[in-house]
């Protein structure tokens, strides 16, 4: 439902994706003008609205890996982002988090800031490379992992939560698999994803698809809370009976 909003705001007809072998099958044929890669966009979606296409790195700066350290080094120190912790709903948990041993300089080079963007690097499973998160910082440094890629998105330019939620529609999901490179691990490459195109609508407008998503998944959370109550309150209603 939300990715068909933000999809559909942003004048985008979808079709869905086919899925044969276990890897994903994607055309787009119609759409090699925007200059997008071989093989990353089925060829039913289209743009019906003036809505420009930018690349990544039009809008967000700094792209960086992360830092690299061993396990020895685990357990106390500086917070740090890992793989497992941007498989989250939206943003990162800050609560969650590990901690690592590193120099003032490491922590420096590779210290997250509000609202920087993080994608998994390499991923064991196919489908969970290039998954997004968003970071919100607080009081303490927070530093991420080498198997992790981030950047920071241009406020002037382009809403953080917008670009998240994009990044986490199925056909951007797919787009970015299909840049992977699949070996023992499948990888991401940081070119890839600044050379990744995105539709840019108004600032205006992207604040009003963040705040309608974000709306949405509130009713969601809502509606999720109230279905578990009443299953709870029907099962106590059943072991009276049994019982």
């Amino acid at each position: 439902m939300i990715d068909n909003y933000v999809l559909s705001e942003l004048g985008i007809e979808k079709k869905e994706y086919q899925k044969k072998k276990g890897a994903f099958v994607i055309r787009f044929k119609d759409l090699e003008e925007w200059g997008i890669a071989k093989a990353q966009m089925n060829k039913n979606l289209s743009f019906v609205k003036n809505i420009p296409l930018v690349k990544m790195s039009d809008v967000c700066a700094d792209f960086k890996n992360g830092v690299n350290f061993s396990s020895g080094q685990v357990g106390q120190g500086t917070r740090f982002v890992n793989i497992k912790d941007v498989y989250s709903e939206k943003y990162v948990n800050n609560k969650n988090l590990g901690r690592v041993q590193l120099s003032e300089k490491e922590i420096k080079n590779n210290q997250l800031k509000n609202n920087d963007i993080v994608f998994v690097r390499s991923s064991v499973k196919y489908e969970g490379v290039a998954f997004p998160s968003l970071i919100k910082t607080d009081n303490e440094p927070i530093v991420f992992c080498g198997c992790l890629i981030k950047c920071s998105p241009l406020s002037n330019l382009i809403s953080p939560d917008y670009l998240l939620y994009l990044l986490k529609t199925s056909m951007y999901r797919n787009l970015l698999i299909g840049l992977s490179v699949k070996t023992l691990i499948t990888n991401i490459s940081q070119d890839k994803i600044k050379d990744l195109k995105i539709p840019l609508p108004p600032l205006k407008i992207q604040k009003e698809i963040a705040e309608n998503v974000e709306a949405m998944r509130r009713d969601i959370c809502h509606t999720r809370i109230q279905a578990e109550s009443i299953l709870e309150n029907a099962k106590k209603i059943v072991e009276k009976v049994i019982l």
